[in-house]
């Protein structure tokens, strides 16, 4: 059927039928099948960086040398940008420094250290958004204890000294909470561990 329009006659339309040999639906079925292997290979790529990410053994590379029980000069963490300043000890005759530095990009941000004597005796970690969970460091280190301090749930491992926090969902602890915070820690006149386990829970 013909429609005109402004004197203008126009051709008939035909409601074609779009049939299996037609190139249409194979082009669609393509196109289709190219865009569900992208979508793949993002997913796959997000999770894997994630997953990296989130590598326990990880983080704490980098304070390898600055863990409890490392000598360390406080003028060295003053030249990479760290603020220090002196604070009264537990026991006066030492001589006690605080360290910190706030960082805007990385898992941490905030690194705080106590040095006492040229020693490190605790590291204190502000974990930035919800990168790292108690069931990864569950992985080396075992079942932690738990116990509620406030709103928050308190998270602790005996060996190595380690305790985190965590805001539990709905009162609940699940090892899917992430930390808040982590701090590594000396016994006062307890010998420093000078290194975190790295191996794998049984």
């Amino acid at each position: 059927m013909q429609k005109t329009i402004r004197g203008v006659k126009l051709p008939p339309v035909t409601r074609g039928i779009l049939h299996n040999g037609t190139p249409f639906p194979r082009i669609s079925i393509t196109l289709l099948l190219v865009v569900s292997f992208l979508a793949a290979v993002v997913v796959v790529n997000t999770l894997a960086k994630h997953l990296g990410e989130a590598d326990a053994t990880e983080p704490f590379a980098a304070f390898a040398d600055r863990l409890p029980g490392h000598q360390l000069d406080t003028s060295i963490l003053k030249a990479e940008g760290f603020t220090c300043s002196f604070d009264l000890a537990p026991l006066p005759y030492y001589v006690s420094e605080e360290c910190w530095q706030q960082f805007q990009t990385g898992l941490f941000s905030l690194v705080h250290m106590t040095v006492w004597d040229g020693t490190v005796k605790r590291l204190d970690l502000l974990i930035r958004g919800d990168w790292l969970t108690v069931g990864e460091l569950a992985l080396l280190w075992g079942r932690p204890d738990v116990y509620k301090n406030g709103n928050y749930l308190n998270v602790s491992w005996s060996d190595p000294h380690v305790m985190g926090t965590v805001l539990p969902r709905n009162g609940r602890f699940t090892f899917f909470l992430a930390l808040s915070q982590i701090s590594i820690y000396c016994e006062l006149n307890q010998p420093c561990p000078v290194s975190l386990i790295t191996s794998k829970a049984s």
